[in-house]
This record gives structure tokens, sequence and C-alpha cells, in this order.
């Protein structure tokens, strides 16, 4: 059972698209980005980790088994900004724009 997304089960995740992943992911980073934007350090800690979650679903969904060394790379990277407390408004922005690469499709969103 997840902690930060108690009602998101393996198979209903398994059932959204890549980019719909992708953006979930996204939301928590953009979270993060707000409270840092906001120094609510703490709280863009939480973001940071309810993230991680979101990828450990991802490295456990048969999709994306091609990217898993780049999908565990970026999870070191979250837990790296977790972990340390990381205020750095750069890396989180980094962060969101190597996520968003993964797709097509969400490489066209704009960062803000």
């Amino acid at each position: 059972m997840n902690k930060y997304h108690p009602h998101l089960t393996q198979e209903k995740w398994d059932k959204f698209t890549k980019f719909q992943q992708i953006l979930s992911v996204g939301a928590e980073i953009g979270r993060a980005k707000s409270m840092i934007m906001k120094t609510h350090y703490p709280e863009a800690t939480t973001c940071y980790f309810r993230a991680i979650e979101l990828i450990d679903m991802i490295v456990a969904t048969e999709t994306w088994e091609k990217n898993l060394k780049e999908i565990l790379r970026y999870r070191e990277m979250l837990a790296y900004a977790a972990l340390q407390r990381n205020t750095d408004l750069d890396l989180c922005l980094s962060l969101y724009r190597v996520l968003l690469s993964w797709d097509k499709d969400a490489i066209k969103i704009e960062i803000n």
C-alpha cells in the first residue's frame, strides 16, 4: 500500500498511459517547485517523496522496462533532493525538464 497515494493501486497505475504517469510525477515536482518558491522547505521534501512513490510504481510497470536505468537514476536524484532538504530551485526545474523529456507530448509542456 502506498503511503502518499493510498487509493492508487499498481493495477490502476498500469492503466495510465506513459504521458499520464509522467504528468502525475510532474505534478508532484511542480508542487515541490511552488513550495521552494514559498520557502516551505519541509513541504517541498514531502512533494519529492510523493514523486518517488510514483516513480516506484513506474519501475514496477512493464512498459517502462527499456528505460529502467534512466528511471532509477532519476529516482536517485529525487531522493538526493528530498534527503538533502534541497532548496535549489534550479535542481527542481532540471528534474522537471528531465521528466518531461521522457515523452514526445510531455516535452511540449512549458515550464514556468
